[in-house]
């Protein structure tokens, strides 16, 4: 946008100056006529041409363009293609912030990029404990005994409380923040990251489960003084 310094006649022949911030002078001078009731413009001179647009600015031409759209019809390749754009740029102008979809879609994907790493290491996590409880098994099973107290190991017990316990609690944190997702996806649930959130939101959810059956198994054979 442009910036103009308009010089223009007040009381007894005296003159002052005014800044209107539009695209070309004629623009400028219009908006300034209106504001003034008619004043006489002396002079117009350029001021700056790299000025941001005002709020009100930006809402008018983003209505424009609203309307332009529109009247493609709904099965406009350009409509296609603007859809959900215009949300975004309502929300930029409201919260004084540049955001554009591709950022958006960029930052699902590197959300959902490391999502993927967090349940890859949780899976191997889970199938690492679920093993060595295996393990403990047979080797009593092996010697005739039942898991109870007495043959339980204290540090062995904690290790594998611990680390049932902090997979459960990271797997109902992973499972609300799927939930935000979804909830602020709501009216797009055909969105990538809307279903992604969904699968994340199942599989921690049953991960949960898993790993707090296995605490509450862990604590039938608490061992003694523990």
């Amino acid at each position: 946008m442009n910036r103009y310094k308009i010089t223009y006649i007040v009381d007894e022949g005296e003159t002052e100056t005014a800044y209107i911030t539009e695209r070309t002078e004629a623009a400028a001078r219009k908006v300034f006529k209106t504001a003034s009731k008619g004043r006489e413009i002396t002079d117009v001179e350029l001021d700056d041409t790299d000025v941001p647009a005002t709020k009100e600015q930006e809402r008018e031409t983003l209505s424009k363009i609203k309307q332009m759209v529109e009247e493609l019809g709904p099965q406009s390749y350009i409509a296609a293609a603007f859809e959900g754009c215009f949300d975004v740029a309502e929300q930029n102008i409201e919260d004084d912030f540049a955001c554009s979809m591709k950022q958006r879609a960029e930052t699902a994907e590197q959300q959902l990029a490391y999502n993927r790493r967090e349940l890859d290491d949780a899976k191997k996590r889970l199938k690492e404990l679920g093993g060595l409880v295996d393990r403990l098994k047979e080797e009593n099973r092996s010697l005739g005994l039942r898991l109870t107290r007495s043959v339980f190991p204290s540090d062995l017990y904690l290790d594998l409380w611990t680390l049932a316990t902090d997979d459960a609690k990271e797997s109902r944190e992973r499972m609300a923040s799927a939930a935000d997702i979804m909830a602020e996806m709501a009216d797009t649930p055909q969105d990538i990251a809307f279903t992604r959130a969904v699968t994340i939101y199942q599989e921690q959810k049953a991960r949960a489960a898993r790993c707090e059956r296995m605490v509450a198994g862990l604590d039938e054979h608490r061992p003694e003084g523990v």
